[in-house]
């Protein structure tokens, strides 16, 4: 072999071999190197924590589900025939029967006169399910746990032993599913709620409607799994209550370094044509409507 007739050449005979080479003679516990040249190191750079978070399952690991508000707006033309009451014995109302199942099951409802009742657990009254009503400026579409504001399309009901609640929670599978409110969702819910029957591999949205669940369940083609991460950066401002401010998808990086400076460029280029084009106007006025030689200084119409 070429590279075994170079081992006992003189150092100064060896200056036109390559440097991997000349590596993989002189060292030989590194003979893997002979067969191949060692890739390029990617240059250092600042590593910017926009993504991803941890996740709490295998891809998909988690089943999606819905809950949303009961109306009794929608049970008016049923018999009202079930009484329920708070935990402390104090009588609500008599309401249709399939109505009050329904807020049992939802945990939480809006009644015609604009109250907000949710779910208080069970009690040794009227069906044995007790409900309390809201303050409708705190709560407007019910109550989770720790007594937290339900927010629709944002809040979900989680088993607390898989995550823990008020973390925000990272969904890959809702990225860019467009919301019955126009909005592109990013992925970011908060977890808000749990249920009795929320237990380890499953999520629940909070979509506020049936019908807002059926819209949300055809964007998705049905396919009703999600891959839950926690601890993600890009949506924290979940936990601490703040606006989202921007759009913050798989390119945050590019839109946070990159795109900012596009958008100056782009904005300096309007800039310049809108002067552009102010001059064209302004010479073309002075040309056609200005005063004639002699006259007064008033502008004179071109007929």
């Amino acid at each position: 072999m070429v590279l075994l007739s170079l081992v006992g050449t003189p150092a100064r005979a060896l200056r036109g071999v390559a440097r991997p080479v000349i590596d993989a003679l002189t060292q030989p516990d590194q003979e893997s190197k002979i067969d191949g040249v060692t890739p390029d190191k990617l240059p250092r750079i600042g590593k910017v924590k926009e993504c991803c978070g941890y996740p709490v399952a295998m891809k998909e690991g988690f089943r999606l589900s819905f809950y949303w508000l009961a109306y009794e707006a929608e049970y008016a033309n049923e018999d009202y025939d079930t009484d329920i009451y708070t935990k402390q014995g104090y009588f609500i109302g008599r309401f249709p029967s399939a109505f009050v199942y329904e807020l049992k099951l939802e945990g939480s409802g809006i009644l015609r006169d604009g109250r907000v009742l949710n779910y208080a657990g069970e009690c040794n009254y009227g069906m044995g399910t007790c409900f309390k009503t809201l303050a409708v400026a705190e709560h407007p579409l019910g109550a989770g746990v720790q007594g937290r504001r339900l927010e629709p399309f944002r809040s979900i009901a989680v088993d607390p032993k898989m995550i823990p609640i008020g973390a925000p929670v990272y969904v890959p599978e809702l990225v860019g599913v467009q919301m019955p409110d126009g909005t592109i969702h990013d992925g970011c819910l908060r977890a808000d709620d749990m249920g009795g029957a929320i237990k380890n591999g499953k999520l629940d949205f909070f979509v506020e409607s049936y019908f807002n669940f059926k819209s949300i369940g055809d964007n998705l083609w049905w396919h009703l799994k999600a891959t839950p991460h926690v601890e993600e950066p890009r949506c924290e401002y979940l936990r601490l209550h703040e606006p989202r401010e921007r759009s913050n998808e798989h390119t945050d990086w590019l839109a946070l370094h990159l795109r900012g400076r596009a958008v100056g460029r782009a904005e300096k280029i309007a800039a310049a044509r809108t002067q552009h084009n102010r001059a064209i106007a302004q010479a073309w006025i002075k040309r056609h409507f200005s005063a004639p030689k002699g006259g007064s200084a008033t502008v004179a119409k071109r007929r």
